[in-house]
């Protein structure tokens, strides 16, 4: 197989690479953004677990249990509501950074298959920089 084979194929693993870190980026977004939406959803209908306002005459045991309940309640679901949403988002965001991460280290794949691509127009006295171009571009790959 001849440099430009070589180097098309190359190029063809980096871009289906690329789409696919790519895709995964763009569902984690949408992820992150649907958990924010949820969360917002969440606070606001926490609120309804205090409602209604117990009448004053409704007293007694009964009362002050369902008072207790309903104040454990509320105090969970803030705390998932704060918490657990804002690890969801944390964990989402590292996930982010590394795939980012990854499509840099791909996209610095892509610079050097274009610059082999130039070195092919040299001719034969680039052959040896386009080798090493090539190696360098498996290394990253492979």
């Amino acid at each position: 197989m001849g440099f430009f084979d070589e180097l098309n194929d190359l190029k063809n693993v980096i871009s289906s690479r690329s789409s696919d870190v790519q895709e995964k980026i763009d569902r984690l977004r949408q992820a992150k953004s649907d958990i924010r939406n949820e969360q917002s959803y969440l606070l606001g209908e926490i609120n309804q677990i205090q409602r209604p306002e117990l009448a004053r005459s409704w007293m007694g045991t009964r009362s002050g249990d369902f008072e207790n309940d309903r104040g454990e309640a509320f105090k969970t679901m803030m705390r998932i509501g704060n918490d657990r949403y804002e690890d969801y988002e944390r964990i989402i965001e590292m996930q982010i950074n590394s795939l980012e991460m990854q499509k840099g280290f791909i996209d610095g794949a892509f610079a050097l298959a274009n610059e082999a691509d130039q070195l092919l127009s040299k001719g034969e006295e680039a052959f040896d920089d386009i080798q090493a171009k090539i190696d360098s571009i498996n290394w990253r790959l492979f």
